[in-house]
């Protein structure tokens, strides 16, 4: 027999946990995928030629590719933040309605 608030609190541990490695990972496969796949750090020198920039896109494309989809996947590491960012506002609709009708009052007042 599960009560309902003890429920919530582990699905919350879970969720925070899962956030907790999230973030170390996120770092993890950013680094690799940007730096040490793709050589995008350091950037190309400014003092390189056209054509020396263009040959440093046309090699190694392979890798670049793989690099750049590493830095996809680990921006989308970052979505369990978004939800309980979500929550700390209490997620109401109202709470957001009023704030935003607050917003505009000031700035009408503060126009006239």
């Amino acid at each position: 027999m599960d009560i309902p608030e003890l429920a919530a609190t582990r699905s919350s541990v879970v969720g925070q946990r899962l956030l907790v490695w999230t973030g170390p990972l996120l770092m993890v496969v950013f680094f690799l995928g940007f730096w040490v796949i793709s050589g995008f750090l350091p950037p190309p020198s400014p003092m390189r030629t056209p054509n020396q920039v263009v040959a440093f896109f046309i090699n190694h494309t392979g890798q670049k590719r793989i690099g750049l989809f590493l830095v996809g996947f680990a921006g989308a590491l970052s979505a369990p933040g978004v939800r309980p960012s979500a929550d700390s506002s209490n997620g109401s609709r109202a709470t957001s309605r009023r704030n935003l009708g607050q917003q505009q009052a000031m700035t009408q007042a503060g126009n006239k």
